[in-house]
């Protein structure tokens, strides 16, 4: 299975998170330029260029360290700014990242930073991030009781504020990180009864946890076909069992799995089933050329996001193959079919034809 990796499952929920809350207005003249800020930024995004694995990750490495020295030199600079936090705020990612790999000095950055962001006039879902990164160095000495209550103080403090979904979700990884087992399924619990619907990312550690999140609702897309074709379900498809299939041309695990999805597919779709392809590549061709390889023979569509394709964000699509399973009303019956896919299917079908 290929997964989309930038750090540890912390750092992604956390720019995720963080990312979704407005940066702070700030006077003219009271805040760190937007130059500088874009430069910050753009030192995330991953090397274009093709290059083995090692090489990008120390590319990466180098451009963390950038980050954590252009972060100092704006709070040098700006130390009164008001929107100061969203420098701190991508110094707490890349010392993050940096001490999840070792680096020299990059534990004490972390917390450093992280001290400073709780210090300072940040909001809730900026404050969130570093109590989360302070709450971990000191579960390191606790245990039992105490270290439960740790936990749960964490969503305590900011329970009533904006970050409160992102508080019990940290607090219920660090409950999984610490195993935790009672603490995990009572503040997965919570997190599905109050926050599922309120942020993609959520929703999709609650998938990654086996939380069922997904099953009973409507399985909702607005597809676009090699051919150009729109497809909108769950509305096109009502009536018959649909198979949902994320994948991509770069994936290895894609492709080994081809054969065994055209076995299925030869069985099955004439008994009301349908398959929809979702590429999360970037380039048509490279779909094309490998639907006709592996002869493909269902629906395939694209959008020419990658990752960031509308219906693999909004269903919180991180590795891949993916396989869904729709039922004839239209709702999920699975949203991990891939190790039992025709025994999910036969279940969508023998529950339609009860």
């Amino acid at each position: 299975m290929v997964a989309v990796r930038f750090s540890a499952a912390l750092c992604l929920l956390a720019v995720s998170l963080a990312w979704g809350q407005a940066a702070t207005p700030a006077r003219p003249g009271d805040a760190v330029p937007e130059d500088v800020l874009k430069d910050i930024k753009a030192k995330f995004v991953p090397p274009a260029t093709i290059m083995s694995p090692q090489e990008k990750l120390q590319i990466l490495t180098d451009r963390m360290k950038g980050v954590l020295r252009a972060g100092s030199a704006a709070e040098d600079k700006h130390p009164q700014a008001k929107n100061l936090h969203e420098v701190r705020v991508l110094m707490l990612q890349a010392a993050g990242f940096l001490a999840g790999r070792d680096e020299e000095g990059a534990q004490g950055s972390l917390l450093g930073v992280a001290q400073r962001i709780l210090k300072g006039d940040a909001p809730p879902e900026v404050k969130v991030e570093a109590d989360r990164v302070l709450t971990g160095e000191r579960l390191k000495t606790l245990s039992g009781e105490k270290l439960q209550q740790e936990i749960r103080d964490l969503a305590k403090r900011f329970k009533d504020t904006p970050a409160a979904g992102a508080a019990v979700a940290y607090a219920a990884i660090l409950a999984v990180q610490h195993r935790q087992t009672k603490l995990r399924d009572e503040l997965l619990g919570e997190l599905e009864a109050k926050y599922a619907d309120t942020n993609p990312e959520i929703t999709g550690l609650l998938r990654r946890m086996g939380r069922k999140v997904d099953v009973g609702k409507p399985f909702q897309a607005e597809l676009t076909g090699l051919d150009g074709k729109k497809l909108t379900l769950p509305k096109d498809l009502l009536g018959k069992v649909v198979v949902i299939d994320f994948w991509a041309s770069w994936c290895p695990p894609c492709a080994v799995s081809a054969p065994e999805l055209r076995q299925v597919y030869q069985k099955v779709k004439d008994k009301g089933v349908q398959f929809v392809g979702i590429s999360l590549d970037r380039e048509k061709t490279a779909v094309e050329d490998f639907v006709k390889r592996l002869d493909l023979a269902w629906p395939q569509t694209f959008s020419g996001q990658g990752w960031e394709d509308p219906t693999a964000s909004r269903y919180g699509i991180r590795s891949i193959p993916s396989l869904w399973v729709v039922g004839r009303d239209g709702k999920v019956t699975s949203s991990d079919a891939r190790a039992h896919l025709e025994e999910e299917i036969q279940k969508a079908l023998d529950a339609e034809t009860k």
